[in-house]
């Protein structure tokens, strides 16, 4: 779904959530943190969910004409989920600031690195675009993934360090080990049995994978949900039990967003809402990059959508 260019008036307040655990705020946190507070945004740094409980709440009693949110994938998850808990489908726009390691929102929305878009905050030239949000049990978010998914982010921060190249080594690596039956395979494409019921349709299967998506960019140049961003009112759910072999004969398919063929029993919907009831417990799964787990069956549905707001740099 295209952004459009709008004027909104934002000469009233911005609030800025900034995490300085997410990786890039982490190496430049003064830094950024001054450079917001000299245009009179006003800065809240939170360290922990506490602290980002605390301050949703300050937000929600006086909230701000649009909301930044400084850090990865999960920071703006946990952003959304703390003010939507409070004020409904009544949040401000959100402004997602690339300060984590994949920042997969803020590329899918095209944002500028993040010093560029503090920079142009309090410029008030925007282009906005409206994306459809998940609600996950009680939480909000914009990639739902398990099995494959759960799987690969076990391996990605396993490691040292986290971001694009990590993620491409762990890619690779998996890949390789697919071709000749090696461990990590067998690790990366670990069923996860369960029932699956998308908008009244049921499946059951050990499923290879469960992704469901509301924006296009998964990292380091895949875009495996094609449909992710053509309706606010849905998501793209795709799920298989194939094979770590057929997986890997698929990549491309996952790298260019591109419909699978048939003889991949892949299941393709453009859903409201879908249920998985996992044969055993517990359910390990992920909103936005961060890993939770469920010991019951796991709801997930189309909420109302979400106002981003991308500054426009100078020419």
């Amino acid at each position: 779904m295209p952004t459009t260019q709008i004027q909104p008036d934002l000469n009233e307040r911005i609030a800025l959530i900034f995490n300085p655990h997410a990786a890039t705020n982490r190496r430049r946190c003064e830094e950024l943190t001054q450079l917001a507070a000299g245009q009179g945004i006003d800065v809240e740094v939170t360290t922990d969910l506490d602290a980002l409980s605390r301050v949703a709440d300050r937000l929600a009693a006086r909230p701000p004409a649009a909301l930044a949110v400084a850090g990865g994938d999960g920071t703006i998850s946990h952003a959304v989920t703390a003010m939507r808990q409070r004020l409904g489908d009544n949040i401000p726009p959100l402004i997602a600031l690339p300060g984590g390691s994949m920042n997969m929102v803020a590329n899918s929305l095209g944002m500028p690195r993040i010093d560029h878009a503090i920079a142009a905050l309090t410029r008030n030239d925007w282009n906005t675009a409206e994306r459809a949000t998940m609600q996950i049990g009680s939480r909000f978010g914009f990639i739902f993934g398990l099995g494959l998914v759960t799987n690969f982010l076990e391996l990605y921060y396993a490691g040292t360090t986290t971001g694009p190249r990590r993620a491409a080594a762990v890619t690779a690596k998996v890949v390789g080990s697919a071709l000749v039956g090696g461990q990590t395979a067998r690790q990366a494409f670990r069923r996860t049995a369960g029932h699956l019921r998308v908008d009244g349709d049921h499946h059951q299967r050990p499923w290879t994978v469960v992704l469901a998506m509301t924006i296009a960019n998964f990292g380091i140049g895949f875009r495996p949900a094609w449909r992710a961003e053509t309706a606010v009112d849905r998501f793209h759910l795709l799920a298989t039990d194939l094979h770590a072999a057929g997986m890997v004969r698929h990549l491309d398919y996952i790298r260019r967003g591109r419909p699978w063929p048939e003889r991949a029993r892949m299941i393709d919907a453009h859903a409201r809402e879908a249920i998985f009831r996992p044969a055993e417990a517990p359910l390990i799964y992920t909103i936005d990059g961060d890993l939770y787990q469920s010991d019951d069956e796991l709801h997930f549905a189309a909420a109302a959508p979400t106002t981003f707001l991308i500054p426009r740099l100078p020419v």
